[in-house]
């Protein structure tokens, strides 16, 4: 009787694996992965509790990587697909921009209130401005207003952006998808260990051979194999991006907590409150006086009282696009009060400012794009069709069993 019972219960976890039902692997398939009635009679072995707990957490966790993997795919892209009127460049009737005056009718503008200003870019030439909460707006290059929201809905770019990396959930849902990170990692690793003693009988295909449970199954372990290294790249970077513990231990071995945090710490001006009419030209010049080679990429506006200025450029081989080349100026007289460049950043630190680029496909160009597209989907692919199989296929395999 219990052998009995130890059989149904792995034929009905293993499914087609077990069972040799039409669909799965012929022969040599069912034979390296199927437990057989005597196996279950003597237990489970260790790779098959790591199968057991593989597919289980797959199952209940499968919907939620489909969907980071979704979002993220098409955020690679969102420069390319944001629908935003033509560019417009003419500033008073000439083509030379004046950007300090540009900056100060953004600061002056009480319905904006921008805390960001990102500056027009070769691949974007636009501004955009991120206000308090979910407020923002796009301008034209010559500073004229083009859109202007105060909720994520009201622009797909923000609502997707939102749902990736906190899923509509704010701080909890960050913690949240760098926990799903790490379930991610186990997966991969899982898997390839999972994969090894079946390596034999690979079979690359974008879509399974048909959607009979077993055809998923092998269509999800081999191209699973194939994109490990990609879904490894993505899982380690998104948990360091939003779980602080995962980057302090990767980052430990190169600087300590005690120089990152000081190097990231702003400087603070006592008693000083941002003028909207301070002298941008002379912040503009300054910075690009320090370091002629970079792009001015954002600046940040002071929104609290002893804040500084913050300037942020891109030097020839920073990999993020926004830069991580740092100028902080009083938010009244606008003196220079002090300069982070990336490249002298502790070495902790700017192995963590590759990070972000590598997850967002910012440093190869097309083929890193391609690469991390190929992540996305093949997640999308590898999470939904887990459910699916695990749920959906199973619930209807019982059915035509109850029938029959």
């Amino acid at each position: 009787m219990k052998n009995k019972t130890l059989d149904r219960f792995s034929r009905w976890l293993f499914g087609p694996w077990a069972k040799g039902r039409r669909g799965s692997r012929p022969g040599a398939v069912a034979a390296a992965i199927a437990v057989a009635p005597a196996r279950a009679a003597t237990g489970l072995s260790a790779l098959h509790i790591l199968r057991i707990i593989h597919r289980w957490a797959g199952g209940l966790v499968g919907l939620f990587l489909a969907l980071v993997g979704a979002s993220g795919t098409i955020l690679i892209h969102r420069e390319a697909w944001i629908a935003l009127p033509p560019a417009q460049t003419e500033f008073g009737g000439s083509t030379i921009v004046d950007e300090a005056s540009i900056l100060r009718s953004f600061a002056n503008d009480a319905r904006l209130a921008p805390r960001f200003i990102f500056f027009p870019s070769d691949h974007f030439p636009y501004y955009r401005l991120k206000g308090q909460g979910e407020d923002g707006a796009y301008a034209h290059a010559n500073g004229a207003l083009i859109d202007q929201w105060t909720s994520r809905w009201a622009r797909p770019e923000n609502w997707l952006f939102d749902l990736h990396a906190t899923l509509m959930a704010g701080d909890y849902g960050v913690t949240l998808n760098g926990v799903m990170a790490l379930f991610g990692l186990v997966f991969v690793i899982s898997g390839l260990i999972l994969w090894w003693p079946t390596r034999r009988l690979f079979r690359l295909r974008l879509w399974p051979r048909s959607m009979a449970r077993g055809n998923i199954i092998a269509h999800h372990r081999d191209l699973g194999a194939v994109l490990a290294p990609l879904l490894l790249l993505s899982m380690v970077t998104g948990a360091m991006l939003t779980l602080r513990p995962v980057a302090a231990i990767l980052v430990l071995p190169f600087s300590s907590l005690a120089e990152v945090n000081q190097a990231l710490k702003p400087p603070v001006v006592e008693g000083a409150r941002f003028d909207p009419a301070i002298d941008w030209a002379a912040i503009l010049a300054q910075s690009r006086k320090r370091f002629p080679q970079a792009d001015i990429r954002l600046i940040g506006v002071p929104h609290t009282p002893e804040q500084p200025i913050l300037v942020r450029m891109r030097q020839p081989g920073e990999w993020t696009a926004n830069g991580r080349t740092m100028l902080w100026f009083h938010p009244e007289n606008a003196a220079l009060l002090d300069v982070d460049d990336a490249f002298v950043a502790p070495k902790g630190l700017r192995y963590f400012y590759g990070v972000f680029p590598l997850h967002a496909g910012e440093v190869g160009g097309l083929l890193h794009r391609l690469l991390m597209t190929a992540s996305g989907i093949g997640l999308f692919l590898l999470g939904s069709l887990a459910v699916w199989s695990f749920w959906f296929k199973k619930i209807a395999t019982k059915r035509r069993s109850q029938r029959a």
